[in-house]
């Protein structure tokens, strides 16, 4: 495989909301694979978080760690 491991970590939030678990972790992933994952991000607001505002990223940030 090109990757032996993959982590993807929600490292920023819009103000007003929480990461209770912000971590997804990825097994081995060959070069020009799609890597699906069966875990969840799970988010917590006083107000609701909407699709798309989700979709398009605005005030999320995530950080991704590989191991080759």
């Amino acid at each position: 495989p090109a990757l032996s491991s993959l982590n993807a970590k929600l490292t920023t939030v819009p103000a007003g909301v929480v990461a209770v678990q912000d971590t997804l972790q990825y097994g081995a992933i060959g070069a020009g694979e799609t890597a699906r994952n069966a875990n969840t991000v799970l988010l917590r607001s006083a107000t609701q978080i909407t699709k798309d505002s989700f979709k398009l990223g605005r005030g999320y940030k995530w950080t991704v760690s590989t191991q080759p």
